[in-house]
Parts: structure tokens; sequence; C-alpha cells
């Protein structure tokens, strides 16, 4: 799923006005999601990678509601956290 929502060039609009938001504040949101690469430690480890968030079901999922127009107050929240985040 995450391959197809980093090819989709729609979603953006879609969620933006699902939600009636910013399109800048969500493609910010999908990068740091979808595209960006960060270094990342597994739990402790010394050891680190340089790479992009392993996929996650649920967020793919939770993107497609936001797409689709059948998301949850959860969702929004959810997406505003990851806006947070990626601004710090």
């Amino acid at each position: 799923m995450y391959d197809k929502i980093r090819e989709n060039d729609t979603d953006i609009f879609d969620i933006t006005r699902n939600l009636n938001m910013k399109a800048e504040n969500i493609k910010k949101c999908k990068d740091h999601i979808f595209y960006r690469k960060y270094t990342l430690d597994l739990y402790g480890r010394e050891e680190t990678y340089y790479k992009r968030f392993d996929p996650d079901l649920k967020q793919a999922v939770l993107w497609k509601r936001m797409q689709a127009g059948t998301h949850t107050p959860k969702d929004i929240t959810w997406l505003k956290h990851e806006y947070v985040k990626q601004s710090v």
C-alpha cells in the first residue's frame, strides 16, 4: 500500500478537500510519513539505520480513509500529530 500511496499524485488534493486543510500541510505530512529518510535505531541498540519508516498497515488504511472522505476524528488527530512531529 505504501508504494501505491507514494505513486499517487491526487491524494493530497483529495485529503485537502475532505479535511478542509492546506495542501502544503498535507504534503508535509505525506513527505514525513511516506518519503523522508531518518536515522533510526532499533529500540536502543547502538546500530542505527538511515531509512524510511517501516510500512504500517494502520497508517496506510488511515491515509486512504482521509483520501476517500471516510475519516474519523482520531484520523484527524493523528494527522495533526504527524504534522507537529515533522515540524520539530
